[in-house]
C-alpha cells in the first residue's frame, strides 16, 4: 500500500479497471478468468488512450478500497447487494463507493422530517462530498405569505433556496476541486417564480459588479503608483498627497 498519493496515470487506470473487473468477477459477469483479464486489459487501454472515460466521482472514489485499502466510517449511503438483490446500508465509505454522476432528488413541503427541506441539504451534502451533482424540482414548497399548518405565514421559496445555495457553495465537490454542482427547477405557475428568475439576474449583476470594481481598482491603483514613481522631489514626500501634487490628484480621482 502506498504511503502517498497516486503519482502516475497508470496507477489510476489500474485502480479503476481493476475495481470494475473485481466487481464483475464477484457478480458473475465473466464466464472465465481469461474473459475477466481481457476486460481489465482492454479497459485500461481505453482509459490510457482516452477512448473512454468515466464521470468524475469514479476518478475520486472507485477502487480506493480495492487497490489501497482506504476506507472510513459510513456516510449514509446504500447499495444493492449483488447476492440478495436488496438495498443495503453501507457500513463504510469506500468499500461500496459513490461513483454516480448526478442525482434527481425529491423534496416535500416539510421543514425537518425525512424527505423535507432541511433533510434535502443533508442528502445534497452527502452527494457533493463525493463528487456527484444533484437536482431538485422545488415547486412543492409553499410560496411567500402562504398559510402554515401551525399558524403564521410561509417565508417563501427563496429563503430556503438561498440556504441550499450557501450550503452547496461551502462544499468542494469531491473534497478538493470545483464547487458543488447543484440544479434547481421551479414550475412556471409557482407563486414565487418571478423572484426565482430574478435571483439569477441579481447574481449575474453581482459578478458584473465584481469584475467592474476590480478593473477600476487596477486602473486607479496604477495611477497612484505612477504618481509615486514619477515624483522627483524629496523621497519622504513621494508618498504624501500634501507634498506630491500628482499623488494628491490620483487619490482624488480614485475616491
Amino acid at each position: 500500500m502506498p504511503t502517498g498519493g497516486e503519482i502516475s496515470s497508470k496507477q489510476v487506470f489500474d485502480r479503476l479497471a481493476g475495481a470494475w473487473t473485481y466487481w464483475g468477477w464477484k457478480g458473475g459477469y465473466f464466464t472465465s478468468e481469461e474473459d475477466a483479464r481481457a476486460y481489465f486489459d482492454e479497459m485500461r487501454h481505453m482509459l490510457a488512450t482516452q477512448r473512454a472515460a468515466p464521470n468524475s466521482p469514479q476518478w475520486f472514489n472507485t477502487g480506493l478500497h480495492w487497490a489501497y485499502g482506504i476506507d472510513g466510517p459510513a456516510q449514509g449511503h446504500h447499495y444493492v447487494d449483488y447476492k440478495t438483490g436488496k438495498l443495503t446500508k453501507s457500513t463504510s465509505s469506500y468499500e461500496h463507493p459513490q461513483p454516480h454522476a448526478c442525482f434527481i432528488q425529491s423534496v416535500s413541503d416539510d421543514l425537518v422530517n425525512d424527505g423535507g427541506i432541511m433533510d434535502l441539504w443533508v442528502r445534497e451534502a452527502r452527494l457533493f462530498k463525493y463528487g456527484s451533482g444533484t437536482g431538485t424540482n422545488v415547486s412543492h414548497l409553499r410560496g411567500e405569505g402562504e398559510a402554515l399548518s401551525g399558524g403564521g405565514k410561509s417565508s417563501g421559496l427563496m429563503g430556503f433556496l438561498k440556504i441550499g445555495d450557501r450550503a452547496a457553495g461551502a462544499i468542494k465537490s469531491g473534497g478538493t476541486t470545483r464547487r458543488a454542482a447543484k440544479m434547481v427547477i421551479v414550475d412556471a405557475d409557482h407563486p414565487d417564480i418571478e423572484d426565482f428568475i430574478q435571483w439569477k439576474v441579481i447574481e449575474e449583476q453581482k459578478v458584473a459588479s465584481i469584475v467592474a470594481g476590480s478593473k477600476m481598482h487596477e486602473k486607479m491603483l496604477n495611477g497612484i503608483f505612477a504618481a509615486i514613481r514619477s515624483w522627483d522631489g524629496a523621497a519622504d514626500s513621494a508618498y504624501e498627497p500634501s507634498g506630491n501634487p500628482a499623488l494628491k490628484q490620483a487619490v482624488r480621482e480614485a475616491i
